[in-house]
């Protein structure tokens, strides 16, 4: 079996590719492979904002997202740079600038490049969407 690192940097609904790449890390997993970390850049870090609401009969990619770090453990990163460009924010920054709430999911994690360089170094294969 494999190890793969995956990177997202298309928006949540710009197009397929967000869709995609989430299709393929579910399959990988299926089948067996690992995926070190799923590393959300650009505006992929759009995939973990909790303020963009869905027609009940389309496809809400981030509770997708969210179901296969909750069923596979998967860790789901995004880029802290990325993410205030665009306005999204975690609790911890919530409370700093007296925000009500908390933009990102809690299954979405801030961090740097130095993680995802971290994990290539360690994996097999490295997608990107």
């Amino acid at each position: 079996m494999m190890k793969y690192v995956i990177i997202v940097m298309s928006s949540p609904y710009g197009g397929e590719k967000s869709r995609s790449a989430f299709l393929f890390s579910n399959n990988l997993l299926s089948l067996g492979h690992t995926i070190d970390i799923v590393f959300f850049y650009s505006h992929g870090v759009l995939n973990a904002n909790s303020m963009i609401y869905v027609a009940n009969d389309d496809c809400n990619i981030l509770h997708e997202w969210e179901k296969l770090h909750q069923n596979f453990q998967v860790p789901l990163h995004i880029c802290i740079n990325s993410s205030l460009k665009r306005g999204l924010i975690n609790h911890k920054q919530s409370v700093m600038l007296e925000y009500k709430r908390s933009h990102i999911s809690s299954c979405f994690i801030l961090s740097g490049f130095m993680e995802l360089f971290h994990a290539i170094q360690k994996t097999d294969r490295v997608i990107q969407f």
